[in-house]
């Protein structure tokens, strides 16, 4: 089966996940590419590049009832409106942390980003006692 050709999104990512020793198995799409992370400490989290230009790592976290399923708090700083966090319950109640990024930037400044987003980002999920959390 031939490889699907990389965007420079997806391929941007991939080089950030080299340079940080985050080790990766990923899955092509016609939309993008999967990404199966393990970080250094053992923590896992997905990341998709998509085509289009956006970047979503996620985790779930926890489960929460399946009456909370669609409730969502996300943050944006107006100053970056590029990127945002936030907390989604899923259908099946699973509590997902997630991260994203529209990497709308040119050059050297798109690879800051996704480096700058991956490892926030990382930092989070390995700092945060995702336990206790009640939504």
């Amino acid at each position: 089966m031939p490889k699907a050709k990389k965007s420079p999104c997806t391929t941007l990512a991939e080089d950030e996940l080299n340079k940080m020793h985050i080790k990766y198995d990923k899955n092509n799409f016609s939309s993008g590419i999967l990404y199966f992370c393990t970080l250094p400490n053992g923590l896992t989290f997905d990341l998709f590049a998509g085509k289009d230009g956006t970047i979503r790592l996620w985790r779930f976290v926890s489960t929460m009832p399946v009456s909370k399923a669609g409730t969502c708090l996300a943050y944006r700083d107006p100053r970056r409106s590029h990127i945002s966090f936030g907390f989604e319950v899923t259908e099946e109640g699973d509590l997902c942390f997630y991260a994203k990024l529209a990497v709308d930037a040119d050059g050297q400044e798109k690879g800051d980003r996704i480096h700058n987003t991956i490892e926030l980002y990382s930092a989070l999920i390995s700092e945060i006692d995702f336990k206790s959390f009640k939504m």
